[in-house]
């Protein structure tokens, strides 16, 4: 009669195959450090890019295809920019195109809109300087292209900012004029009018002077926080033989060995064994 299958069973099959599973782990293993010299050799470069905060200009941040971390890594691969980086870096476009990954983490439970955005560019070649080149050529495209939408919005910040220093010194101009002839008119009739006239500009002043502080503000803000920039570039492209990625490649191989001597111990050995049994019974 059949019989449940227990761990000392299991156990006494491992044992009986151990040899097995010793050869597939060693031969698995060599299998795996072979295959790292006789592949191709790949270099690994990476840089990385804040593509900044876009915002409305009132200053509310937005959601735009080139910072959304759902969309940034599609538009950032888009024909314009690999044709740019393609120039940059000397290399076809299809080199390029090959060869670079962008990925661009979003927070949990973070906004998009609201997120800060750091796009990672990754670039495999065959070639050491070739990947180091095209991966810090994709940076400052990227970063290029990141501050076309910011420079727009910070030209509105500017160019408001120059209208109310320009209102700021015309009311100036009039609190000084109104002032003086409020001093020339005193006891004469017109002097309530100069007096109103002095009020009306000297509050209008006060609310321009707020408006600058408040613009100004917004304008250093946007500098510090939201400007797009360079994080790092590649100086130094990892290499697919370095000896971390062998010490790697070589250890997952002899796992894959170890489970196939396992599995084939468990059927091989675990087998016999219960022939035997059912033989002496």
């Amino acid at each position: 009669m059949d019989r449940e299958i227990t761990l000392g069973d299991i156990g006494r099959s491992l044992w009986r195959g151990r040899w097995i599973i010793v050869a597939t782990t060693l031969i698995a293993a060599l299998a795996g450090l072979l295959l790292t010299f006789v592949t191709s050799t790949t270099y690994t470069a990476t840089a990385r890019v804040f593509l900044g905060q876009a915002t409305t200009t009132s200053g509310a941040p937005i959601s735009t295809p080139g910072t959304n971390p759902f969309t940034a890594p599609t538009a950032l691969k888009s024909d314009d920019v690999l044709s740019k980086v393609a120039d940059e870096a000397g290399v076809s476009v299809d080199r390029v195109r090959s060869a670079v990954s962008i990925t661009v983490p979003r927070a949990p439970g973070a906004s998009a809109a609201g997120q800060p955005a750091v796009a990672t560019i990754t670039v495999q070649d065959s070639d050491r300087p070739t990947a180091q080149k095209i991966a810090n050529a994709y940076a400052e495209v990227v970063l290029v292209e990141s501050n076309r939408g910011y420079r727009v919005v910070q030209e509105v910040y500017r160019a408001r900012l120059a209208r109310l220093k320009q209102d700021e010194a015309r009311y100036e101009r009039e609190v000084r004029t109104f002032s003086r002839l409020l001093l020339t008119s005193a006891g004469t009739p017109q002097a309530d009018a100069y007096q109103t006239l002095l009020f009306a500009s000297q509050q209008q002043l006060s609310e321009v002077r707020g408006e600058i502080d408040s613009q100004e503000l917004t304008l250093a803000k946007s500098e510090q926080a939201e400007a797009p920039q360079v994080i790092s570039l590649s100086e130094e492209p990892t290499s697919s033989t370095s000896a971390p990625n062998r010490l790697r490649t070589t250890i997952i191989a002899g796992l894959i060995g170890l489970l196939v001597g396992i599995i084939i111990a468990l059927v091989w050995k675990g087998g016999a064994g219960r022939k035997r049994e059912a033989d002496t019974a």
